[in-house]
């Protein structure tokens, strides 16, 4: 999500993280869900290694890093823009 979001424009800090990480761009560290991957729940473990999901630690962090000034490219293209998803991803 972008500063466009309805959860970033409450201004609001929700302390729950299934808010808060849909209010800014973020990173995740540590243990990777593989419910965002094509039949994840299915892969083999060392599919899941080949993919370089981590299964080895305990706990999975999200991390808010966007504002209104984030800039994000992918491959050389823009994805984030002043905080904001380029129309063509939306």
């Amino acid at each position: 999500m972008g500063v466009d979001s309805p959860i970033f424009q409450t201004g609001r800090i929700y302390q729950h993280a299934h808010y808060d990480e849909n209010a800014a761009c973020h990173i995740a560290t540590g243990l990777a869900y593989t419910m965002g991957l094509e039949s994840g729940e299915r892969l083999e473990p060392e599919d899941l290694d080949a993919l370089g999901c981590n299964r080895r630690a305990r706990t999975h962090q999200d991390v808010m890093i966007s504002d209104e000034t984030t800039q994000v490219l992918g491959d050389d293209q823009p994805l984030l823009v002043d905080g904001r998803w380029i129309e063509e991803l939306i």
